[in-house]
């Protein structure tokens, strides 16, 4: 629970008159013009009055340390300067109220209300006369519930420490209240729904946790609920504790307290504090020097973390010794609004609401900053997971598939949740794996569970369904040397085959130019395409951009925006006889040769699909006067007549394709 701060200072007048009604009102028409807003109220005419006032009024000095901490992030983001003095302009300081935008009550059950999450405070900066905006937090104690039974206010008060009692509580009705109200949570990546009135099939292996003892148990298939650990192993200096096939018979019968990792004794504590007798870690559960067994468990990784109860992430923790029950800082001081519910019955008195800010960052908040997100075999786990809670470093964090939530009951945005097979490529392969070969079979249990809803065919980290649009990435660092290092000795035509993270070329409704496009072999490496095709001579790697041409100006508008950042640095140009401008690319390899060997461009989609083009070039007549653009492959052929790629780009306007070939080629 929060510790409201004890002061001898009064709120005042004004601040005493904060309330759920008085935060309903119209604003001036003026006002509420000015600031976009309907509803609030003025806490402030004058807002240089503000930091007098706070000198002798709590809720006061909390809107102050608001509105100087928006200040201050403004200044160092737009400038990076040193931290700034608030100054307001005689403007009017405005309360307006913050509602959930959903109308949550989760865990508790759905009812009508206001559902406030804050106060949106809002006055005018004096020097640049900007506006400055920031967010008290609103919460109460106990009762959450408003008068009649309703939700008026959402918050709760910040934990005071991630291993408590309370934390465990709130973990137990999070997850009671999912399997009470979240129909969608039931349901797997597949689209199969699960039964969770019946027991799912344990993992293989599980730990046994239930009583005071610890060991590895064969499920020799039983039926339980557990939960899973997602979690960082750590340096190569200091490796988990693992399960072996020298320690495998010790750990059947015990796993001793005091040989246990920090995270997994944590992950341990909350299984048994939320009722569950199994928890799955991977280095214990899969025999790691037994390379049939480890195959053969990994690929049933997505079932496992499916069918779990609850996934414990642990974010912010580097390695598994370090545990992530870490400490808190103190909470914000809190204020109370005595007569928040004056307008209500007798029942309102009962209901304590109570103001704060925030003081704590996105870095320690948020898992996308923590250890764990860089962690390849996260990608996986958090996907498919139907339920994960985080604990990062200054809260923990629910999620499941309806919602995700802090402890203090704000919603916020999930990392874990977008399916699309892009968006997860583009966030796996920024992430690190101890050994490069766990490429593509860190993805498996994920590939897997997706191939069974989508059913197309998979190969090496592309669905051929989704050809060629899934062949149109890009690396985002320059690769050096001369060669790419591929353990796995894929195709290079998957983003698999590049030591680096990768993100696909802004495709905006561009349709397929490929004649034809196949998976060969009967593991499918080779791909036959069937394509316009000319080449490349002339590339250099700086041009001048002339504003008011077209062409030049769509080459800056995609490298800028790229989701690429490196893009326009690692950019070359592709210039026609005349040297103008008509294309880019980014090669795989920084040290690629542009002035030897043939480079072949490859026309795999365009901005008017293939017929049109063929009906064009058959009838002379112009299908659209708008600049075309075209996604293109950059390879080149090998010594064996087959091509590898080399790059990939896109390039602008008809004209330098006209004289191009219809080519079949077999990409390697």
């Amino acid at each position: 629970m929060e510790l409201e701060l004890e002061l001898e200072l009064e709120l005042c007048e004004r601040c005493s008159s904060v309330s759920l009604s008085a935060l309903k009102r119209e604003l001036p028409a003026g006002l509420a013009s000015r600031l976009g807003a309907k509803q609030g109220m003025v806490l402030l005419q004058d807002g240089s009055s503000l930091a007098k006032s706070a000198t002798r009024c709590r809720l006061c000095g909390l809107v102050q340390e608001a509105l100087l901490g928006s200040l201050q992030a403004s200044v160092n983001k737009d400038k990076g300067g040193p931290a700034a003095a608030l100054s307001l302009a005689r403007e009017a300081v405005v309360l307006e109220p913050k509602s959930d935008s959903q109308g949550s009550t989760f865990p508790d059950p759905p009812t009508g209300g206001s559902h406030l999450t804050g106060l949106n405070v809002t006055a005018t900066e004096s020097i640049t006369g900007q506006l400055l905006q920031a967010k008290i937090r609103l919460y109460t104690h106990g009762q959450r519930k408003g008068p009649r039974n309703r939700h008026d206010i959402v918050g709760r008060p910040q934990l005071r420490e991630p291993a408590s009692p309370e934390a465990f509580c709130l973990v137990e009705r999070w997850l009671g209240a999912c399997k009470r109200d979240h129909p969608c949570c039931r349901e797997t990546l597949s689209g199969a729904l699960l039964d969770e009135s019946r027991l799912p099939e344990l993992p293989s292996r599980v730990i046994h946790v239930a009583g005071n003892s610890v060991r590895l148990l064969p499920s020799g298939g039983r039926r339980g609920r557990y939960a899973t650990l997602s979690h960082c192993w750590g340096s190569s200096g200091r490796q988990p504790l693992k399960t072996t096939r020298a320690n495998l018979q010790e750990h059947l019968r015990d796993i001793p307290w005091a040989s246990i990792p920090k995270t997994f004794r944590d992950a341990i504590t909350v299984t048994r504090n939320i009722g569950l007798e199994y928890v799955w870690i991977d280095s214990l559960c899969i025999v790691q020097d037994d390379h049939q067994d480890w195959l053969t468990e990994s690929k049933r990784m997505g079932s496992i973390y499916e069918q779990a109860e609850i996934t414990i992430a642990a974010s912010h923790t580097p390695g598994c010794w370090e545990g992530f029950f870490f400490a808190r800082r103190p909470p914000p001081p809190s204020v109370e609004i005595p007569g928040f519910f004056s307008h209500e019955t007798d029942a309102a008195s009962k209901v304590q609401v109570f103001a704060t800010i925030r003081r704590d960052t996105a870095t320690n908040t948020f898992p996308e900053f923590g250890a764990l997100n860089s962690r390849a075999w996260a990608t996986q786990e958090w996907l498919l997971s139907r339920r994960i809670v985080f604990f990062t470093k200054g809260t923990i964090i629910w999620s499941c598939k309806a919602i995700t939530q802090r402890e203090t009951g704000e919603r916020c945005y999930s990392v874990s949740r977008n399916t699309r097979w892009k968006n997860i490529i583009e966030q796996y392969s920024d992430r690190q794996l101890t050994f490069p070969t766990d490429r593509l079979i860190a993805l498996e249990g994920l590939r897997r569970e997706l191939g069974k809803k989508i059913a197309c065919e998979y190969a090496f980290g592309v669905w051929k369904e989704s050809l060629p649009n899934q062949l149109l990435w890009q690396v985002t660092r320059r690769i050096e040397g001369t060669a790419i290092s591929d353990p796995l000795k894929l195709p290079t035509w998957t983003w698999a085959h590049v030591p680096s993270g990768v993100r696909f070329l802004t495709i905006d409704r561009a349709k397929n130019l490929c004649d034809s496009i196949a998976l060969n072999g009967e593991d499918a490496r080779r791909m036959s395409l069937q394509v316009r095709a000319k080449r490349v001579s002339n590339l250099t790697t700086t041009i001048e951009f002339k504003q008011g041409d077209a062409t030049s100006e769509a080459i800056y508008a995609d490298i800028t925006s790229s989701h690429a950042k490196s893009t326009k640095s690692m950019a070359h140009f592709i210039l026609d006889q005349g040297d103008s401008p008509i294309g880019w690319v980014v090669f795989d390899l920084a040290s690629e040769d542009t002035t030897s060997e043939p480079i072949l461009c490859l026309a795999l989609m365009g901005s008017i699909g293939r017929r049109e083009e063929q009906a064009e070039r058959r009838t002379g007549k112009v299908v659209s006067k708008k600049l075309r653009h075209y996604w293109v492959l950059m390879v080149r052929q090998r010594d064996d007549g087959r091509y590898h790629r080399i790059g990939v780009g896109k390039m602008y306007g008809s004209k330098w394709w006209q004289d191009a070939e219809i080519k079949t080629l077999e990409l390697v």
